[in-house]
């Protein structure tokens, strides 16, 4: 119904002749029931690819209600099918398929026919290979349409009894136009999540007053000490007042200073507290043992490590897979943090850049056969080329243990596109044959890794690093401009999956910051992995484009820990 009342909007909306003709598509026969699913399936996407186009599908249940079902019925079989169904019909042209396999290959048996004609007037045998069913479609849907180009536009009442026909109405019915669409009300955008951390601001404590400077009155002299003639030890030194320093004079024994005051004599000065800003221990911007805090060794026993963690601001995951280190290295959790720099509990956020050495580059070669000036057959052939381009992404991940990440990255391949086009050319007994230079035009290839990454050192300033996953290339249509008197097969993109593993080293300066660099090797493989050719061609066909299949990458970057 969505297609009808999509078809009957383009029509009133006075869309042009040629972007809206009716077409008949009868349903696709097949030769054995392995291939009817695949018959179905190819339907739906041709009947798609001709609407999208803009031209009004009548299908088969749509044309049994005005013709009858025998008259449609298996079209390919029937001999008096579409000959004698489309006179009755507000269509000049009908595309009859049938789906069945020669030997090895399944080939797509296609016949456009045109109502003024008893015969097809144009029979392909296309094949469809497995996982480029897109291909065939795009044919049928190009062939179709140049079909309905070379043919003139249908009338206004032919375009109103073929909308009727899709509304359920019937050709004959007259009077109302088919209802438009009634109109659904948009949708709320719902606003999206945001990976950038949010960053609280720091409500300014309290001031600490300024603590008066204590005097301290001058201490009083001691009488010197008087030698005794009979020895040469010296006198008992008497005791100092409470609060006053203790002098050091030649020959007397030094006293130990007064409780509470350091042995030169002056009032202690206060020490800094500790302020934990975020609540987990992290803001804490010296080195060392944290001011306030004794550097005695501490004793975790047996004591659940949790308990241990209490009030330094410090959580239970921050400390998943290195528990054990804490307890052996007897120091507090928040001196231990900064110098074993976990990554137990951390969102990881990696902005990266390198280079891609291997099939970062493709080319493709297009030639069409042209007879007594039509076009009557095309081909090409596509595949990878090796270059040396930058790449760049993004890593987003979470570290469950200290040992392991997950996540996935996702990124860009710089490149090159390559391509020729050429045809072959025959009027009457002349032939000729012309290729175009080689044709370069800048490209990117989206990249998506999702990957697992194993720390071999998960505790301390360097540790080095394994890493393995899936590498998903994904390019789009190559983009050729067509010349007037000619259309050229245009190249379609495709996805390219592989294998990727790699190593490397990572430096962490800090718990929430480092620096890494590694490499990797990755592996390509499927249909678009290597050169392939599509469609036939008898004539001279250049060389196809060599890759190696693979690629070798060289990245670095900065890893930031939340």
């Amino acid at each position: 119904m969505f297609r009808s009342l999509t078809t009957i909007a383009a029509l009133l909306a006075c869309s042009s002749a040629l972007a809206a003709e009716p077409v008949v598509v009868p349903e696709f026969s097949f030769d054995t029931n392995e291939n009817f699913a695949l018959s179905v399936m190819l339907q739906a996407q041709v009947i798609d690819g001709l609407i999208e186009a803009g031209h009004i599908v009548l299908d088969q249940h749509m044309v049994a209600r005005e013709v009858g079902e025998a008259a449609i019925d298996r079209c390919v079989e029937n001999p008096a099918c579409p000959q004698s169904v489309l006179p009755r019909l507000p269509a000049q042209v009908a595309v009859v398929v049938k789906i069945a396999r020669e030997g090895t290959t399944l080939v797509g048996h296609v016949e456009l026919w045109e109502q003024s004609r008893t015969s097809a007037m144009e029979v392909r045998d296309i094949p469809i290979a497995p996982g480029n069913e897109h291909l065939f479609v795009h044919e049928v849907s190009t062939a179709t349409t140049e079909l309905i180009r070379r043919l003139p536009p249908s009338t206004n009442e032919s375009l109103m009894a073929a909308a009727r026909i899709v509304s359920g109405q019937g050709a004959a019915a007259g009077g109302a136009t088919p209802p438009m669409p009634r109109p659904v009300a948009p949708q709320p955008v719902m606003p999206q999540p945001s990976l950038a951390p949010v960053i609280k601001p720091v409500e300014p404590g309290p001031i600490a007053p300024v603590p008066k400077p204590q005097v301290y009155p001058q201490p009083q002299p001691y009488p010197q000490p008087q030698p005794y003639p009979q020895t040469s030890y010296p006198q008992p030194v008497p005791a100092p007042q409470p609060g006053y320093p203790q002098p050091v004079q030649p020959g007397y024994p030094v006293q130990p200073a007064p409780t509470g005051y350091p042995p030169q004599g002056y009032p202690p000065q206060p020490q800094p507290a500790f302020v934990d800003l975020d609540g987990e221990g992290r803001k804490n911007k010296h080195r060392g043992p944290t001011p306030g805090r004794a550097n005695a060794a501490v004793d975790y026993g047996q004591t659940d490590i949790r308990q241990a963690l209490e009030g330094t601001g410090l959580k239970y995951r921050h400390v998943i897979g290195v528990e054990g280190n804490l307890r052996n290295s007897g120091m507090d959790p928040r001196d231990w943090l900064y110098k074993a720099t976990p990554h137990s509990g951390r969102l990881v956020f990696e902005p990266r850049v390198g280079i891609g050495i291997g099939d970062t580059d493709r080319q493709a070669d297009v030639r069409v056969e042209i007879v007594d000036g039509q076009k009557t057959a095309e081909w090409y052939q596509e595949g990878p080329l090796p270059g040396r381009r930058v790449r760049g992404g993004i890593f987003v991940g979470y570290a469950p243990v200290a040992y392991f990440d997950i996540g996935a990255m996702i990124g860009l391949q710089y490149g090159k596109r390559y391509f020729t086009t050429g045809y072959y050319r025959r009027i009457g007994a002349n032939e000729d044959e012309a290729t175009s230079d080689l044709l370069a035009v800048d490209a990117i290839q989206f990249v998506a890794q999702p990957r697992v990454r194993g720390y071999i050192i998960p505790t301390g300033p360097a540790k080095p690093f394994l890493f393995v996953g899936a590498d998903i290339r994904t390019f789009d249509n190559y983009q050729i401009a067509q010349p007037a008197d000619v259309t050229y097969p245009v190249p379609v993109g495709g996805v390219v999956p592989g294998f990727v593993g790699g190593g490397g080293l990572l430096i962490d300066p800090s718990p929430i910051v480092g620096f890494f660099a590694e490499g990797a090797y990755i592996r390509h493989f499927g249909l678009r992995a290597s050169a392939a050719d599509y469609l036939v061609w008898t004539h001279t066909k250049p060389p196809p484009p060599t890759g190696s299949e693979s690629t070798i990458t060289i990245v670095g970057g900065v890893q930031f820990r939340l």
